[in-house]
């Protein structure tokens, strides 16, 4: 597990000086997922020294703003109504976030029992699986002596997405 000790410190250095600090986790590289890794990056900005609401700024209104996405990121009249509800106070307690009971893409609440992506978000799955399968074989050709390491981590048994019959 990689030490994020330096990084904190800097990003926290940079958040006191006034410096604009925008939440992102670069999904869909690996060990990140588009919207849950988002959580991860809101603690790691607390850890680092932001107060719940900064991060949570750092997520929202922020990126809306530098990025001029207007009737984004803000809860105002006549905003795209993009929303997640979560049980707790995010702005106290940045864990919060994730506990996650509903959510709602451009005013319509989604039924989050029954998502299985978009058609480009599965084809994305299926381009990095088959990446990190091809990276896998590789490492195995060249130190057979890894093969049953890694071959037993969690990554070389990833199930393949299921393809799109709609």
């Amino acid at each position: 597990m990689p030490s994020f000790e330096i990084a904190a410190q800097n990003v926290g250095a940079l958040h006191r000086a006034g410096c604009t600090i925008l939440a992102g986790t670069d999904a869909p590289n690996p060990g990140t997922v588009h919207g849950a890794s988002l959580h991860r990056e809101l603690q790691h900005l607390v850890a680092a020294g932001f107060s719940p609401v900064a991060a949570l700024r750092a997520a929202t209104a922020g990126p809306a703003e530098v990025f001029a996405l207007v009737g984004r990121g803000r809860i105002i009249p006549g905003a795209i109504a993009d929303l997640v509800l979560v049980d707790g106070r995010p702005d106290a307690v940045i864990s919060d976030s994730q506990k996650v009971v509903g959510v709602w893409k451009r005013g319509e609440r989604q039924d989050l029992t029954r998502y299985d992506g978009s058609a480009t978000e599965r084809a994305g799955i299926s381009f990095h699986h088959e990446q990190t399968r091809r990276v896998i074989d590789a490492v195995i050709a060249m130190y057979p002596q890894f093969a049953k390491e890694l071959r037993g981590q969690s990554f070389a048994r990833t199930k393949q997405p299921e393809k799109d019959t709609h």
